[in-house]
């Protein structure tokens, strides 16, 4: 079946120059001042709804000059993003979006024959549709330039005790590299794979740990301003309510306090990925080991009005201010996540999450959520 979103009123006019990250040097994106961060939290299986967002922004935005930001479900978004930055048209992103949804769409059919059958077999199913989705970009058409791309993943340590810690990756040397961090952040042990992924050296798992208990306490002590800032590492329009509590954001909490880091606080222990990765006894560092929790303290002020009676408009208005935008693609704006189908995984629920994340990314940029964003020329 045809990706639904693919459907939809077309852009039939070719952009003259490819939509592809150009526009700033290494060091530029390094220190990532005055860029606005397309972010991208794990989801678990809503990972299609986040697909058909993606698909929705690089159809309409250019989005060349924005810092990109992803844990678990959320780095394959992100890597998606760059493979469709790639082509010069909204028409040709459509193509490229349905060429992807149709790999993904075969290698489901192999894991989701039963309720529960892709437990254990997601994440080499997930592999094998990255690969091939990927085979023929080549370096420079998929490696983002160094700071560009921010993975959030978790590395197991063993000092003081044993214990998986938040660490972020945002130099890549190779696609293979890259790809490699993409699984290390996406790797759930016991539901996607069934044993850690190596990673540089390291034993890691998803960035996204749902075993842990950790994540509601962090989220009540942020909430009561114990420590952290909370309109950084989960904002109000990204929480969900009481329908739909914080499951998410408590689960990604962690690895957003290292992910949504200052340039200043995450270039502070920054190392050189073609260097040994210390996989026992870091403590500090965006590359080397997870530093103690953020707190952002810039005050740049976004561009967007907070008189707005809507909701979204108020959730808007409500955006954390560490950098110039931050623009969450999630279904949990606006709650469109029911987390009762939390390990539903068909080819067909694949299809239609993938539909409602398209039609959730259009009714957000009706209501102003992506203003900001350069438009695609038409």
């Amino acid at each position: 079946a045809d990706v639904a979103a693919g459907n939809s009123t077309s852009n039939s006019n070719s952009n003259s120059n490819s939509n592809r990250a150009n526009s700033g040097a290494a060091d530029d994106w390094l220190n990532g001042l005055g860029r606005p961060t397309l972010i991208w939290p794990g989801t678990c299986t809503w990972v299609f709804h986040q697909l058909g967002m993606t698909q929705y922004i690089a159809e309409r935005f250019v989005t060349s000059h924005c810092q990109l930001a992803g844990v678990s479900s959320g780095s394959i978004c992100a890597v998606f993003l760059t493979l469709l930055e790639a082509e010069p048209s909204a028409e040709a992103v459509r193509a490229k979006s349905e060429q992807c949804f149709r790999i993904m769409d075969t290698v489901l059919s192999k894991v989701s024959a039963t309720p529960i059958s892709f437990v254990g077999r997601l994440g080499s199913a997930l592999e094998s549709a990255t690969a091939l989705l990927t085979k023929d970009a080549d370096h420079d058409s998929l490696v983002p330039p160094p700071g560009r791309l921010r993975i959030g993943m978790r590395q197991l340590k063993w000092l003081p005790v044993p214990h998986l810690q938040v660490v972020v990756e945002n130099t890549f040397v190779s696609k293979d590299d890259l790809l490699a961090a993409v699984y290390a952040s996406s790797s759930v042990v016991g539901i996607t794979v069934s044993s850690l992924r190596r990673y540089r050296g390291c034993f890691c798992a998803d960035g996204v740990n749902p075993y842990s208990g950790t994540g509601a306490m962090e989220l009540v002590a942020q909430w009561f301003g114990l420590w952290g800032n909370l309109d950084v590492s989960a904002p109000a329009h990204v929480r969900g309510d009481l329908l739909n509590p914080p499951v998410h954001a408590a689960w990604n909490l962690e690895a957003m306090n290292e992910l949504l880091a200052t340039p200043e606080q995450a270039n502070a222990g920054r190392t050189d990925p073609t260097q040994a990765n210390s996989c026992g006894n870091s403590d500090g560092g965006s590359n080397g080991g997870a530093a103690q929790p953020r707190v952002d303290s810039t005050s740049n002020p976004t561009d967007t009005p907070a008189s707005s009676a809507s909701p979204i408009a108020e959730s808007v208005a409500q955006r954390p201010r560490a950098r110039p935008r931050h623009y969450w693609l999630t279904p949990s704006v606006g709650n469109h996540i029911n987390l009762a189908l939390v390990f539903l995984l068909s080819r067909s629920w694949a299809h239609e999450l993938w539909r409602r994340g398209y039609e959730h990314a259009r009714q957000l940029d009706g209501a102003g959520y992506f203003d900001g964003l350069p438009r695609r020329a038409n």
